[in-house]
């Protein structure tokens, strides 16, 4: 796989040439982890070239703004000092301080822009411990080698919630387009209640959200909680029946594929993240697709790692003669429509 998804390439020869990783996924029996065994920590440097904002998509700035509202609700986040621990460009913070008198901090080593002493403000680096009253890391956990490590850095006196994807979900769903290697760690409730509990935490709340495919933990130090949810074991069937399924899905999809291709059908595929990403560099044939689109418009004019597709906005398929638009994200696939809608586009759309 290439090491990054999430860094886009200025020439197409240089994402032809973009670096790989290999992707090796064992299963803990005891506490449910996924891991990437084939994990390689000297491949992975974070810039800020790095990008993976959604908050384009109208379906996924609903869902933050969703879950910015509950946070502060339930945790009563007014006038405190919040702190986003990996907020790449800091738009979960600016909704957790827009007109609560919070104080907000992130930190991120591909923040791209200028540190400052604004509201929030924002630092260039890793977090090391720096007081908070209530503090996030969404997306995060799962990149890094150690996550005990650094939940042993928190300000232990901060409130804290961590979200990530759904190892469960990539077990069930047999979700492999989220098998990239910027992922050593795929968690799941077990894994991730036994982390949290190890370090000392009280979990508060443990569940799902994001139509499943996101896996989230609130937690406190010197607070009683204990959520069950359940164990390893209950994982077991799906990780026996994964590489099966796994082949199964990436055959059919290659198939696929080849069928529209070897028709003569205009191809594109919506999305430029992690999924999409992983799709056209997995599947048979994912170099030959035509258009890769994304709302993202720092992307457009990138090319994508390992297959060299030029991104570009929607509006470019009204002179495409696109015939089927791939969409990598299934609760995405209302929001395409009406997108191909308004430009006066009737392509098939199909969620893989």
């Amino acid at each position: 796989m290439p090491v990054f998804c999430n860094v886009l390439w200025a020439t197409r020869e240089e994402a032809l040439a973009a670096p790989r990783g290999d992707v090796a996924l064992a299963f803990c029996e005891r506490c449910g982890m996924l891991r990437n065994v084939a994990f390689d920590p000297e491949l992975v440097r974070y810039s800020p070239g790095y990008e993976n904002s959604l908050h384009f998509s109208p379906a996924f700035q609903r869902f933050a703004e969703d879950l910015a509202r509950r946070l502060i609700e339930r945790y009563d986040l007014r006038g405190r000092r919040v702190v986003d621990v990996g907020c790449g460009r800091g738009d979960f913070l600016a909704l957790l301080c827009e007109g609560t008198g919070n104080r907000g901090i992130g930190y991120d080593p591909s923040y791209p822009g200028e540190p400052n002493g604004g509201n929030p403000s924002f630092v260039r680096g890793f977090y090391a411990g720096e007081p908070a009253d209530f503090l996030c890391c969404r997306h995060v956990l799962e990149h890094v080698e150690a996550p005990r490590e650094l939940l042993d850095t928190l300000d232990p006196g901060a409130t804290v919630y961590f979200e990530m994807p759904d190892g469960a979900y990539l077990l069930r769903e047999t979700a492999i387009w989220d098998l990239i290697y910027e992922h050593p760690n795929h968690f799941t409730a077990p894994a991730l209640r036994r982390l949290f509990e190890d370090a000392g935490y009280g979990v508060l709340d443990l569940g799902s959200s994001f139509g499943g495919q996101y896996l989230y933990v609130e937690a406190a130090r010197g607070r009683n909680g204990h959520v069950p949810h359940g164990t390893a074991a209950d994982l077991a069937p799906h990780v026996s029946a994964f590489a099966d399924a796994h082949r199964t899905k990436l055959s059919t999809w290659s198939s696929r594929l080849d069928d529209l291709l070897g028709s003569g059908r205009t191809v594109a595929v919506w999305g430029a993240g992690s999924k999409g990403v992983s799709f056209l560099n997995t599947v048979r044939g994912g170099d030959r697709v035509a258009h890769v689109i994304d709302l993202n418009p720092r992307k457009h004019g990138r090319f994508v790692p390992g297959t060299g597709q030029q991104i570009a906005a929607p509006e470019s398929l009204r002179a495409g003669g696109v015939d089927a638009v791939l969409g990598m994200n299934r609760l995405y696939e209302d929001e395409i429509r009406r997108a191909l809608a308004d430009l006066g586009i009737t392509a098939e759309v199909t969620s893989v």
